[in-house]
């Protein structure tokens, strides 16, 4: 069987778990793997800001 599994990482202990989960039901099924990694840029950073240091 082929296919895509597709699953979302943000770092997160249940993102991990599911992560996990995910390559054994490729490996099982014979898929294609794509993980999306998410993050959110800090309040705190220049760029959140709009401001940039060159």
């Amino acid at each position: 069987m082929t296919g895509l599994i597709v699953v979302g990482f943000d770092g997160s202990e249940h993102s991990g778990a599911a992560l996990a989960y995910a390559f054994t039901q490729a490996r099982r099924r014979g898929a294609r793997l794509r993980a999306v990694y998410a993050w959110q840029m800090p309040m705190s950073s220049p760029y959140a800001l709009g401001r940039r240091r060159c």
